[in-house]
């Protein structure tokens, strides 16, 4: 600071008591010697803080606009600090600061852990500890960790909270790694969101020593071909951050009860891919509305007789409306998952039939039929169909058909499933129909699982 003040410039210049006695120096330059020497202590370096603090003061004192300075040096002077205001009361401050900036930033140098992760994923309140990394040889799956945020309402729906879950009791450590993903089912809407946060410890599985991994998702019993659902690869790593969020719809509330979602973590080669690890998490566990982090060990391989199951043929989204104003009864046809494959290559090209019967005027159409969607297990249709001209009671003694089947050139097309929606139906088949019955003019929106018995109209 000595230096850069220039008071070693000043100290080496001949003050009042060492000029010859025969040398009368004029009145600006002992004007500007005084002002000069009075402002920067020859014993800088060796001055007190309260004295340096007084004299950065009077050097950076600004002359009052109402007295007019007395020469044109003191203008000079005194015009050069106006440009930094109050930078006496910020020297000591600066000087400290300037040295603690060269510290090493301690924080940058902890191993990363999840803690820098979960941000991305979900918001964790202040008060929450903070988790260890692992650092021995056999890491320890971290505490289920939940958020205090909650997420905006929907419609017909509960707010997002969460519950903390320590989903990592039951198993052991294989030495085939950790897995961390979060989960949350929104009950309301029939949506199971799965995000996959990271894995760490993965065992190596190609010839350089690292692993190209991937997670599928299945959901079991099932069709493992309709419930898969799958990651994006990361490249060359043990320890893969995936980030990811897969999302199944139409889980209800009896999936949840009877089912599990198997987390298969594999390494991807050009042909083929070799397991890594995997997991079985029993859905009943999920609580609704609830987001909830999982840290668990990938487990071996393990095959059971119940995981396919080739009665599940899949679900409608079908939404119903009756008008009174215009005496139609209108259908859309949403949407269609977990369809039961049926062409070679493990996939499907589904279309919808519609029918109502049974039918009494001639003139109007009573059958209808989607577009048919190409290699697809999870078809989006989203068409609208409209039964005219029919009373309400005449509705109420009706019966809608809806029969989903697969396109084939050459031969007749496949039956993949379907239900009934009337009176004589049950379940919720019929709750669905008495709901629409009751309230028209309103869109009745719900799932169907489709059955695989044939239907016959006549």
């Amino acid at each position: 600071l000595w230096k850069k003040s220039g008071a070693w410039f000043f100290r080496a210049l001949p003050t009042r008591s060492t000029l010859p006695s025969n040398v009368k120096p004029s009145s600006s330059a002992i004007s500007s010697v005084t002002t000069k020497s009075d402002s920067i202590s020859i014993d800088d370096d060796y001055s007190s803080s309260e004295e340096r603090q007084s004299n950065n003061s009077q050097f950076n004192r600004r002359p009052s606009p109402s007295i007019a300075p007395p020469n044109d040096h003191y203008t000079t002077a005194n015009s050069y600090p106006q440009n930094y205001d109050n930078t006496h009361s910020m020297i000591e401050k600066d000087r400290d600061e300037s040295i603690d900036s060269f510290k090493t930033d301690e924080p940058s140098l902890k191993d990363f852990s999840i803690d820098e992760y979960i941000p991305k994923s979900q918001i964790r309140s202040s008060s929450q500890p903070p988790i260890a990394s692992s650092s021995s040889s056999s890491p320890s799956p971290i505490p289920s960790l939940i958020s205090n945020a909650t997420s905006s309402p929907t419609t017909n729906t509960r707010p997002l909270t969460s519950l903390p879950l320590n989903a990592s009791s039951s198993t052991e450590d294989c030495g085939l790694g950790i897995l961390d993903f979060d989960i949350v089912w929104r009950e309301a809407l029939n949506i199971l969101t799965v995000t996959l946060i990271r894995a760490r410890s993965l065992r190596a599985a190609d010839l350089n020593g690292l692993s190209d991994p991937y997670v599928k998702l299945h959901i079991v019993p099932g069709v493992a071909k309709a419930t898969k659902l799958r990651s994006h690869t990361i490249r060359r790593t043990l320890n893969p951050d995936f980030d990811e969020t897969l999302v199944y719809h139409g889980i209800s509330s009896e999936d949840i009860k009877t089912k599990w979602l198997k987390f298969t973590v594999l390494d991807e080669d050009s042909v083929g891919a070799d397991l890594l690890g995997e997991y079985r998490l029993k859905l009943s566990k999920v609580k609704p509305e609830l987001k909830e982090i999982f840290s668990v060990y990938l487990q071996n391989k393990t095959e059971l007789p119940l995981d396919e199951d080739k009665n599940e043929r899949g679900k409608i989204l079908i939404s119903l409306l009756y008008s009174k104003m215009t005496s139609n009864f209108h259908v859309r046809i949403l949407r269609g998952i977990q369809l039961l494959p049926m062409d070679f290559g493990q996939t499907s090209d589904p279309y919808c039939k519609l029918l109502l019967y049974p039918s009494t005027d001639t003139n109007s159409k009573w059958s209808f039929k989607t577009t048919v969607k190409k290699h697809t297990l999870q078809p989006d249709f989203n068409e609208e169909f409209v039964f005219p001209h029919i009373q309400l009671q005449e509705l109420i003694s009706k019966t809608l058909q809806i029969a989903v089947y697969d396109k084939d050139m050459g031969k007749k097309d496949d039956y993949i499933g379907g239900f009934e929606l009337g009176q004589s139906s049950s379940g919720d088949e019929l709750r669905h129909w008495l709901l629409m019955v009751k309230s028209p003019e309103k869109w009745i929106e719900m799932w169907h699982k489709l059955k695989p018995d044939q239907y016959n109209s006549s």
